[in-house]
């Protein structure tokens, strides 16, 4: 069975509608009509809750504990990740660098001076190879 085309209007009858399509789209434009999605997604209710939200900005507030809250107390449950990706896409929350271990971020030492040798010093002698 072959998939029926589709059949496009006339050129008539699109200019015949288009004065009521500019009056529609004003009154959109204007706020006097509003136009709702297909879907709402949960950053759609963020947006209601963004002024909160900014409140724990620079507070180093985890987003798992933030998605707690706002679950306890709206009755929203928004994920962990989506928090995070709404915060600091749309709000400007920073973003958190991968942090090193106090092992790593100390100056690393030579290997010389863990052991006692010195293989530089070793070198550096004046030694007769004969």
């Amino acid at each position: 069975m072959k998939p029926k085309k589709r059949q496009l209007p006339s050129d008539e009858a699109i200019q015949n509608k288009r004065n009521k399509l500019r009056n529609v789209f004003e009154q959109v434009a204007s706020g006097e009509l509003k136009v709702k999605r297909q879907k709402e997604t949960v950053s759609d209710k963020l947006i209601l809750i963004k002024d909160e939200l900014l409140l724990l900005k620079d507070k180093n507030i985890p987003y798992p504990i933030m998605a707690k809250m706002i679950e306890e107390n709206l009755g929203l449950k928004v994920s962990e990740q989506t928090l995070r990706q709404f915060c600091q896409s749309r709000l400007g929350f920073p973003k958190s660098t991968r942090g090193k271990s106090k092992e790593k971020s100390q100056t690393p030492q030579k290997p010389e001076q863990k052991t006692g040798y010195s293989a530089s010093q070793a070198l550096s002698e004046d030694q007769d190879f004969e």
